[in-house]
């Protein structure tokens, strides 16, 4: 749809299944999956398959800015659609004959895997949770969003934020890795307090330093607590609500994340033009990460003694 849009209904489209059906739904089935059929080794599994997104994130910019330059954008998404077709949908069918059972090893969740979205809205930590999950997104994609900007204000080139990227992503694969192990031993629950811990540091890094090499090391903390972050968030609601309706209770704090994602340019868009600098947006940023770290520790603390019951 992409590739032959002649029309902005065309691009509007494109861009909706792109965003549904790829960066929404295949991370979002993959990391259901996982979760559900994986119990005692969960963590590593969804640290080892989240390795797949921050390679990609690392690789396939580089890739496609070469094949856009020598075919064109419209062919590049011509080839992207071949690939999936050719490749990625075979691959998944060979793959998959051989599974047999793709049901959950155990249940050793907290709520006994009984919790469906009726219910989820009644509990009062689902809303820490859930702000928990939107804080990191919101925060970064805002960033991300208007980096030029940001590298204006902080007097560096757009080029070395691009070339400091490469930060991001070593952090990112670094922390997903050693986010399984640490799952594994200590519970998510436990870990979900403290993995927004490298981006605090990173933001009062960005607020009071200048020098260049600051954004390296700004977006290699992000890039830490990204890594982390999208493996425990996983974990933490497997642990509390079980896998039974997993599908559908992780469904909508990925709703939510998404609608963070989408909100945050707009209001870092509205506070830029309105008199409002980056020295304002990150340490509001700073202190919103310290009081959602702070409220996150509440749902550890009630569900550490069941935890540890069932493990």
């Amino acid at each position: 749809m992409m590739a032959f849009s002649t029309n902005i209904f065309m691009i509007f489209l494109g861009l909706l299944g792109l965003r549904f059906a790829g960066q929404g739904l295949l991370s979002h089935i993959s990391s259901t999956t996982i979760s559900k059929f994986f119990d005692k080794m969960r963590g590593k599994a969804l640290s080892i398959t989240s390795l797949g997104y921050s390679t990609g994130e690392g690789f396939f910019p580089i890739l496609m800015s070469f094949v856009i330059g020598y075919v064109g954008w419209r062919n590049s998404l011509i080839l992207n659609s071949l690939i999936v077709a050719v490749i990625l949908i075979p691959f998944l069918w060979f793959a998959l004959s051989k599974v047999k059972n793709l049901n959950s090893e155990t249940d050793n969740s907290v709520k006994n895997s009984n919790t469906s979205r009726s219910i989820l809205f009644q509990d009062r930590n689902f809303y820490l949770i859930a702000l928990n999950s939107i804080v990191l997104p919101f925060l970064v994609t805002g960033l991300f969003f208007y980096q030029s900007s940001l590298a204006e204000f902080k007097n560096w080139t757009i080029e070395w934020i691009s070339f400091s990227f490469l930060g991001f992503a070593a952090g990112r694969t670094i922390s997903s890795l050693l986010s399984g192990q640490l799952i594994d031993k200590f519970s998510a629950l436990k870990l979900l307090p403290l993995y927004l811990l490298p981006f605090l540091i990173g933001l009062l890094s960005l607020l009071y330093f200048d020098h260049i090499y600051i954004a390296i090391a700004y977006l290699t903390l992000t890039g830490i607590s990204v890594g982390f972050g999208s493996t425990i968030k996983t974990a933490v609601i497997a642990e509390i609500y079980g896998v039974k309706s997993l599908g559908g209770i992780r469904s909508v704090f990925a709703t939510i994340m998404i609608l963070g994602t989408a909100l945050s340019p707009l209001l870092f868009g509205f506070l830029l033009d309105n008199g409002y600098s980056f020295l304002h947006i990150i340490s509001g940023g700073i202190i919103l990460v310290i009081s959602v770290s702070l409220l996150s520790t509440q749902v550890a603390a009630k569900y550490k003694y069941a935890i540890e019951s069932n493990s």
